[in-house]
Parts: C-alpha cells; structure tokens; sequence
C-alpha cells in the first residue's frame, strides 16, 4: 500500500505539471528561440547545426527546431523532459534497488522550480544532455561490461556534449575512471577522443569573463547554485553554503570511505551527482545576470534521487536530507509561476503584432531583451 501511495503521488505531480505545461505554452518565439527562428526562415547556412550556440553545441535542439512552430517545440521539449525522468528512474530503480519511498524522491523534478525549461522549446537541448550522460551511465555500469556496451556508453557520451555541452559527460567519465576494474587504459583516450570531437571549430560568442575557480567567490556561488536547486530553497544566501555542507559532508565521507571498492552500481549513483556537482560548477564559471536563473535548475534537480539513495544506508543523513527537500519543493506545487510566464509570453506576443501594425519601435522585452526590429518587418506577417 505505501508504494501504491508513493506511485499516486508521483503520478499526481506528473498529471499537475502536465496540465500547467499543456494550458500555458504559448506559440511565440522566446528569447534566444528569436533570432534562431529569424536564422531558420532565412534558411541555414553550411554548418549552421555545427556551429557553437554562445558556448554550446546545441546540435540536436537545432534539428528538432528546424520543424514546427514554438508551441509544437514546447510540446516536443516536454516529452524530452518526461523521456529523462523515465531514463534517470531505470538508472536509480537499477543501482539502489526498487524500495517503496522511490517514486517519492522523483515528485520534485515536476514542480514549479523548472517551469521556464519546461514552457521553453530551446531547453530540450538541457533535456537531450542529460538524457544521452543518463543512457551513458547505464551502459557504463548497469548492463555486462562487453565491446558493445562501451561503445554505446561512449555514443551517448558523444550525443550528450553534441547537445548542450560537456559537463555532465565530464561527471559520467570521471566516475568511469574512477571505479575499479573497468578498463581505464581504454576508457581514458576515448573520452579524451569524444572531448576533442566536441571543441572541433570551436568558437564560444558572447560567453562574458569567466569565473576565477580559485577564489572563495567561486565556490560559494557553486555551492548556492546546487544547494537551492538540490533543496528547493530558492534564496541567494551563504545559508546556502551550510544546507550544502550538511548534505554532502555524509555523502564525501562515504564516498571516501568505499573509493576502491568495485561497486559500480553505486559508482552508477556517483556519476549522476557528479555531472549535477559539475553542471553547477560550469554556471558558476560562466556566470551572468541573475545567480538563480531557473533554467539552470534542471542539471542539479535531476541528481535527487540518486544522491537521496546514496544517503539511503546513512538513515540518520538520509532523513535528514529527505525532510530538506520535502519542506523546501513544498512552495512549489503552485501554478503561479507557470501562468505568470504565461501571461509575459502573451504580452509579448501581443507587442510582436502591435510592432507588425506599426504602433510600437519593436521593443518588446518579456520575449526578447533587444529590439525585434532586425528579426520582424512591420506589416508582416513573418
């Protein structure tokens, strides 16, 4: 009964986010979908798919944006992101085993916390990176270590840095050499291969100053990033700093404790949370504007439950991480979020045809922070 209790929960966070997704998604271009769009009517240059998107290569988001409208993007996003979940519950049900509290730990990846990737069709490209690094750790540790299975792991490796970028390959590999008995002498410049594939033409745009990694400023930022995300506590403050240490102090000390041991169903476990711990990293390393832009939730909010099953043989850890996140995700069961983006789409869509009737300069800022007079012609319909 407690597991049926556990799936009807899950179930009822799916079906709520479902809806707010379905009943919200508006068809108009946003933000960084607008000059893609423009881009894609004025039809694609020779390795226009291979070309960085700022400091990403968004290979796959290109060709599913290359169909359809903004609204079928969403749609197609969506069912990327339920695609993902479905993967990273095989990943977890497989290495820690399938207890009756586990679709529970699953019910924060559909709240409110990631509405702006889910109502947003250019984050599939978050999606497919995270999908392919989850395909790559179940081939890596969770099937028979054959030919076959290291060359789909390295594929899918290869698909994860084609979609977005590298960090969370970069977790999936470091747990790969990191575990005794696979076969690092191969695994090592093959990785080293995959990496190099992805920096072929590389040429990062508009990416700002980086981060020094070296200073205090850094890692505080980092341990913010991943601790709202992780706990829910959607706030910017050092408190950030202790909901982190409190977490991973029992998780470092087990790592340590097990580091040669050839558990690689629990190195499975590691390799999700250190893609997550990577993925907040690289944003504080490139980081710009608000240090809590929700579509950066997705990378870190994905390693719950396998970090909560990593706990799990810690009870005392675990519960205490457990009651972190239930209390910090419960403020985000409510639709506000999702129809306040909603409503900032509508008005911009609205701006766009005011623009297209010759009654506004073309500045329509809840869609697009700079003029859309160089991608929309007044008394067009383009």
């Amino acid at each position: 009964m407690k597991k049926y209790c556990a799936w009807a929960v899950l179930a009822a966070a799916f079906v709520w986010c479902s809806i707010a997704v379905f009943g919200c998604a508006v068809d108009v271009a946003y933000w960084d979908e607008v000059p893609f769009y423009a881009a894609l009517k004025q039809g694609r240059k020779a390795g226009f798919y291979w070309q960085t998107y700022n400091e990403h290569r968004i290979v796959f988001t290109k060709l599913l944006m290359s169909f359809g409208t903004p609204l079928t993007w969403i749609y197609t996003s969506y069912a990327l992101y339920a695609l993902t979940v479905f993967e990273l519950w095989r990943v977890v049900r497989k290495a820690a085993g399938d207890v009756w509290f586990l679709p529970l730990l699953f019910a924060p990846l559909f709240s409110d916390m990631n509405a702006v990737n889910l109502l947003w069709g250019f984050s599939s490209q978050f999606h497919l990176m995270i999908l392919f690094a989850l395909l790559a750790v179940e081939y890596a540790f969770l099937r028979p270590e054959t030919g076959k299975n290291r060359l789909l792991c390295l594929l899918f490796l290869l698909l994860s840095c084609l979609s977005m970028n590298i960090v969370f390959a970069l977790g999936v590999m470091a747990a790969v050499l990191m575990t005794d008995g696979m076969p690092k002498k191969a695994a090592a410049p093959c990785f080293a291969a995959v990496i190099a594939v992805f920096f072929i033409g590389y040429a990062p745009v508009g990416t700002g100053a980086k981060a020094d990694i070296r200073t205090a400023e850094f890692w505080l930022y980092a341990m913010n990033v991943f601790s709202a995300y992780f706990t829910g506590f959607d706030r910017f403050s050092p408190i950030h700093a202790g909901l982190f240490v409190l977490l991973f102090l029992p998780l470092i000390w087990l790592f340590c404790k097990n580091l040669d041991t050839d558990d690689r169903k629990r190195m499975a476990l590691y390799a999700v949370a250190f893609g997550s711990l990577l993925s907040a990293a690289g944003i504080a390393r490139n980081r710009f504007g608000d240090p809590l832009m929700h579509r950066h939730a997705e990378s870190v909010m994905i390693c719950i439950p396998a970090v909560m099953m990593l706990l799990y043989p810690m009870k005392k850890a675990f519960w205490a991480a457990a009651a972190i996140v239930a209390l910090g995700y419960s403020a985000h069961f409510g639709t506000a979020s999702f129809y306040k983006i909603k409503a900032a789409r509508l008005q911009g869509a609205a701006c766009v045809e005011a623009f297209k009737a010759g009654l506004n300069d073309g500045s329509c800022p809840t869609l697009y922070p700079r003029n859309m007079a160089k991608f929309v012609q007044p008394n067009s319909r383009q």
